[in-house]
């Protein structure tokens, strides 16, 4: 049923409770588990004078990859997991890449914020709720 599991990841998070609900749909369903880090130049460390390219394998090169916490997980499991690098605006490219590699299921955190604090800061997550034909489950996170 999940066969492949879409875990998009941010950069030093406390809590890997999304990549743990990831690890266990995949190790019961004999799934794999793809962990996707979207690097947003408009919000990352990084400078806006590199390529795309140059972006992603400064990404690709980073031993704390915030798709390493899943890929342990999943090795501690057997359970198969790659990761993917993106440059560009979180919620289109975690869409996009969820097409392309033909996911069942994408899985993330969410602040759980409402109100208007969720309408100043925007969301993510709910963004890509929004766009994506694929099914993505929310997982609150524990701060």
């Amino acid at each position: 049923m999940f066969e492949t599991i879409l875990v998009p990841s941010k950069r030093r998070v406390a809590d890997d409770a999304a990549e743990r609900r990831a690890v266990d749909l995949a190790a019961i369903h004999g799934g794999e588990v793809v962990g996707l880090f979207v690097a947003d130049p408009r919000a990352t460390p990084v400078s806006t004078k590199l390529s795309p390219a140059e972006v992603t394998e400064f990404f690709l090169e980073d031993t704390e990859h915030p798709a390493t916490t899943l890929e342990n997980l999943a090795a501690e499991r057997d359970v198969p997991a790659s990761r993917e690098t993106r440059v560009g605006r979180p919620a289109s490219e975690i869409v996009a890449c969820a097409e392309e590699i033909d996911a069942d299921l994408v899985i993330m955190d969410t602040h759980a914020r409402s109100g208007l604090k969720r309408h100043l800061l925007g969301s993510t997550t709910e963004r890509t709720l929004r766009q994506s034909d694929v099914p993505v489950l929310c997982i609150p996170r524990r701060e």
